[in-house]
């Protein structure tokens, strides 16, 4: 059977939380092996999938209605795109584990979480501690191994927790020809600033969000970082994206990027105000054009 795929968007939305979900359907066959890790950072996965769900910008304080409707599509898989939560600005380690704490603390994600058999993804600015943060936030670390711990629960001895450049990873899912990949890029841990850096982490600045989507505004307006070489990525990120799509036997590939690739809109954090990284992206899946590729992006 050829692998088929198809798209049902889900929203909802109250005063309280504004959470897109998707479910995307691949028919992919079942194959008898255990989970495991290989060399590349891959999880290996037997059961068969068939739908996965994702979404972002979780406000932990507020209801989830948005779960009941996700939890309609009986999906496989939960997949975060970025911030799981939005903890106070210049919170600590605790106070993002408490943040963590709360929201899972929450009826309808304890239903939804309770009844989801798989649940991965990558953190974004919020969930990682800094808005519009990078690879110069002091607490990185501590970010990544929250994450880790309180949203995937993942096994002490992951990879993730300790491989450079962040907390990237992939999970294959079937055998070849009906075989899904998903690979979850890191575009925190690794990346470089702005070419004007961001006033958006600012502890002490009012309304730091706003004035930092008015600051990508006039860069685009004025043309500022147009040949701007910052990286999103890393080269230990790269190296290893390359290794994942280089020969892939999937069938379908889906590309998990926090921020958005290819919007076009200046206000909001994306690929292109990076435009180096942008280019060396794009080259490389048209150079290696993985099967069925799809970029699944949060923000």
């Amino acid at each position: 059977r050829r692998a088929a795929m198809g798209s049902l968007p889900q929203l909802a939305s109250t005063a309280a939380v504004f959470l897109a979900a998707c479910a995307f359907t691949a028919n992919v066959g079942a194959v008898d092996t255990a989970p495991l890790h290989d060399e590349s950072n891959t999880q290996i996965h037997g059961p068969r999938i068939s739908t996965v769900a994702f979404g972002s910008c979780r406000k932990q304080q507020l209801p989830q209605p948005i779960w009941r409707a996700v939890l309609d599509l009986s999906p496989d898989m939960w997949l975060w795109t970025g911030d799981a939560i939005y903890p106070k600005p210049g919170a600590g380690e605790i106070e993002i584990r408490r943040a963590y704490e709360s929201a899972m603390s929450n009826k309808d994600a304890l239903a939804f979480f309770s009844a989801v058999p798989i649940v991965d993804g990558v953190y974004d600015d919020h969930d990682y501690g800094e808005n519009d943060g990078g690879k110069h936030f002091e607490m990185r670390e501590q970010s990544r191994l929250a994450f880790l711990d309180e949203v995937l629960q993942s096994p002490k001895d992951s990879p993730r927790r300790t491989q450079p450049g962040g907390l990237y990873g992939s999970r294959v899912f079937g055998t070849p020809p009906q075989q899904l990949k998903i690979i979850m890029l890191d575009t925190r841990f690794s990346r470089d600033s702005h070419a004007i850096p961001s006033p958006g982490g600012s502890k002490h600045l009012p309304k730091a969000g706003y004035l930092a989507g008015a600051t990508r505004s006039m860069s685009a307006v004025f043309g500022i970082g147009q040949t701007h070489d910052g990286d999103v990525l890393g080269e230990d990120q790269w190296e290893w994206l390359r290794s994942q799509l280089t020969n892939s036997s999937a069938s379908v590939h889906l590309i998990v990027s926090s921020i958005q690739v290819l919007t076009t809109v200046p206000a909001v954090e994306s690929w292109g105000h990076f435009p180096a990284s942008r280019k060396r992206l794009l080259s490389l899946l048209a150079e290696l054009r993985p099967a069925g590729a799809l970029l699944l992006s949060g923000d």
